[in-house]
């Protein structure tokens, strides 16, 4: 993710928020996740990478709410 940032390469920057994320996830640190998730979405949209963006809102807006139990708001966000 710093080659990404050194060489200016947001989508590449995202797509490793992302992925951090993602990691956070399936570790149960949902906390760490969101903000991760938060960061790559606001870095897509702050490049209008509509792609990045996409995986950014849809990843954390099912995962973690539904393993920490919140159905309700996973069902929501979809």
């Amino acid at each position: 993710m710093r080659l990404a940032q050194s060489l200016e390469m947001w989508s590449e920057e995202s797509r490793q928020l992302s992925g951090l994320g993602r990691i956070a996830l399936f570790t149960e640190r949902y906390e760490e996740a969101g903000e991760f998730h938060r960061r790559a979405l606001r870095l897509a949209i702050e490049q209008g990478n509509r792609p990045a963006e996409q995986t950014a809102e849809l990843r954390p807006g099912t995962r973690r709410p539904r393993r920490a139990g919140d159905l309700d708001a996973a069902e929501a966000h979809l």
